[in-house]
């Protein structure tokens, strides 16, 4: 009899082992090839009807006597990768850049863009509503949406650079399209962030730039945090090259929140007031940077897409880092498996998926890089799917 229940439990423990050992399984429900390259992907209920949507933009790059031009278009399909919506060609040197987001509070969302010196928006059905514009010679770099002044209607807030450092800035626009306000800052700006850093109730833009006319490597940073309304709070020069990556985050869980600069190699965080609280060397450039509890210890870590995979502690240490691909694109956080540990998500020359302790648990071979990935329970069974747009001209659902 004691042979038995020592049996038992030590199959007990080895089928336990099985379980928390187990790989993530993930598989291809439909793959669409759509005319151009899938450069940006988000899912959204975009209709207000309660079924999830994938909105997919797409755009083609190529130089038309010697100046860069292109064109670009957006479709929206169902859940079985039908295409319910269309929009016509969107003429300009095409971006990567979609905000899924409902500006009027109606109920809908509109789909803004950036191309060029204007931004796109249009209605759930893919119809252009208007077009915000920055300026002649201004190249949109990144957009966002945000309820800056609490009137529970968003504004669209959009960074956008010149060869001419003087017209690089930030603009401001209501829901209709018409200009706010604007301010110019010192530097070119790649990224930016939108948060209420020291906990009043008002948000803040956070923006890093990058000074200088060569590499960004060798270019001066800047972080410049802006009141709602324009108004500067503060300008600081950072160390290390010019900034392409800004997150906002509690990191110390003390209610304010940190600044998260990525440069090339580097990490800077600082705190709300701009005073620098420490810096990580990473391997290249920090394309992309995110905070999330990953392990579910009521800590945040902070992920940097760099020419690796890196995983911090809320103080900068190293936890783990992973070599994925060559070049990271995308990266996207999500418990997909329901484990209470999030999984990490890697847009790179393929779709990646990795453990919270970097650890590589199912990759997807796409024939060109990944560009794009949104997450989300698309058919409200109770389990996420992953949309993956790629440079193959293929949007792909997990």
């Amino acid at each position: 009899m004691v042979k038995i229940r020592l049996f038992v439990l030590l199959l007990v423990l080895f089928l336990a082992s099985l379980a928390s050992s187990s790989e993530l399984s993930m598989g291809l429900k439909w793959e669409k090839e759509l005319d151009d390259p899938v450069t940006a992907v988000e899912i959204a209920d975009i209709d207000g009807d309660g079924k999830k949507e994938i909105v997919a933009a797409m755009s083609e790059t190529r130089f038309i006597a010697g100046m860069l031009a292109g064109s670009g278009k957006i479709y929206v399909l169902d859940l079985d990768g039908n295409i319910l919506n269309e929009s016509s060609a969107l003429i300009g040197p095409p971006s990567d850049i979609l905000v899924v987001d409902d500006l009027d509070a109606d109920g809908t969302s509109e789909i803004i863009l950036g191309i060029y010196s204007h931004s796109h928006v249009l209605d759930s059905g893919c119809k252009l509503m208007f077009k915000p514009y920055v300026g002649k010679g201004r190249i949109i770099e990144s957009v966002k949406t945000a309820d800056l002044d609490g009137d529970g209607l968003k504004e669209i807030v959009i960074t956008a650079v010149s060869d001419n450092q003087n017209q690089n800035g930030v603009y401001v626009f209501d829901n209709t399209g018409k200009r706010k306000w604007t301010k110019g800052t010192k530097g070119r700006s790649y990224s930016f962030a939108i948060a209420d850093l020291n906990n009043d109730g008002r948000p803040e833009v956070v923006v890093g730039t990058t000074w200088g006319n060569g590499p960004i490597s060798s270019s001066t940073g800047y972080i410049s945090v802006l009141n709602s309304s324009g108004g500067e709070i503060f300008n600081n020069r950072m160390e290390g090259g010019g900034i392409v990556s800004v997150a906002v985050a509690d990191l110390d869980n003390d209610g304010t929140g940190e600044i998260l600069a990525g440069s090339w190699p580097a990490l800077s965080v600082f705190d709300h007031e701009g005073n620098s609280k420490w810096n990580y060397t990473a391997g290249g450039r920090v394309n992309a940077l995110v905070a999330e509890d990953l392990d579910n210890d009521g800590n945040k870590e902070i992920i940097i897409a760099s020419n690796d995979i890196y995983v911090l502690d809320n103080e900068g240490e190293l936890i783990c880092k992973n070599p994925v691909g060559s070049e990271v694109y995308a990266l996207e956080i999500k418990d997909l498996d329901g484990d209470g540990r999030a999984e990490i998500l890697v847009g790179s020359d393929r779709f990646y998926i990795l453990d919270n302790e970097c650890n590589e648990v199912w990759n997807y071979r796409t024939d060109l890089s990944v560009k794009s990935i949104s997450v989300d329970d698309l058919d409200n069974d109770g389990y996420y799917e992953v949309a993956v747009g790629s440079m193959d001209r293929k949007l792909y659902v997990f």
